[in-house]
């Protein structure tokens, strides 16, 4: 296993909660495009 592969391993679930926040922040901050481009990365 490579550390990529460990560190996506250990941050699996982690992300989904992440998704929800950026979601959350993509709804509440649609008009601003740095956070418009922060959702895209």
């Amino acid at each position: 296993m490579t550390v990529v592969e460990a560190l996506a391993a250990q941050s699996a679930k982690p992300t989904y909660a992440l998704n929800g926040l950026r979601t959350w922040f993509n709804q509440e901050f649609r008009y601003d495009p740095l956070w418009i481009e922060a959702g895209r990365a």
